[in-house]
């Protein structure tokens, strides 16, 4: 039984029209396939994404990146407590507190400046660019790096540093023994 007005052919094709599918269905298809299109290439995109996400953080660059950013956290935290001080354009925090601090800077001509910073019984010397923390060479510092020694840690840069005690020869007086280093910090502060 056929309704009035409806016709049962509608949305088929029409042998009549010579215009074929193309012409006839556009106007639903042109939008559908650009949706469509636009769906695929969200989903492409996502999946590389998390393919070259997942390379990367398998990778050793990956690895310490992270473990970059966990130490720099960590010397953030650092400088909310501990003692501080500047040496030249580097940022020094040592802990544990001590109320025995002191320091010095000296010119030689024609060298670079050389600074001193105690703590307790923490020495931290930088010397031609050289950081020296209790009579241990630290390595080079570039400019501005900041320096957190933590309870016998160093950290430069929120980078844990490894150091290479000096021979008894290579030692200046002060620095001989950890006795005189707290005898020259407490007269120092006297």
């Amino acid at each position: 039984m056929e309704r009035p007005g409806h016709d049962p052919h509608a949305g088929m094709l029409n042998p009549e029209n010579k215009d074929g599918w193309g012409a006839q269905n556009w106007k639903w298809f042109l939008p559908a396939g650009c949706l469509g299109a636009l769906l695929i290439l969200t989903v492409l995109g996502a999946l590389s994404t998390a393919v070259v996400m997942n390379i990367v953080n398998s990778s050793e660059a990956g690895r310490k990146a992270r473990t970059h950013a966990v130490q720099s956290r960590a010397y953030e935290a650092g400088h909310q407590q501990g003692n501080q001080a500047t040496m030249g354009s580097h940022w020094v925090v040592i802990r544990p507190i001590s109320t025995r601090t002191g320091s010095g800077s000296g010119v030689v001509i024609g060298k670079p400046t050389r600074h001193t910073y105690w703590n307790g019984a923490t020495t931290v010397r930088i010397d031609q660019a050289v950081l020296f923390v209790n009579n241990v060479d630290y390595g080079e510092l570039s400019e501005g790096e900041p320096i957190l020694v933590d309870h016998g840690e160093v950290f430069v840069s929120g980078q844990r540093r490894s150091g290479t005690a000096l021979p008894a020869e290579k030692l200046e007086p002060m620095y001989r023994t950890p006795e005189d280093v707290s005898t020259w910090t407490h007269e120092a502060t006297e």
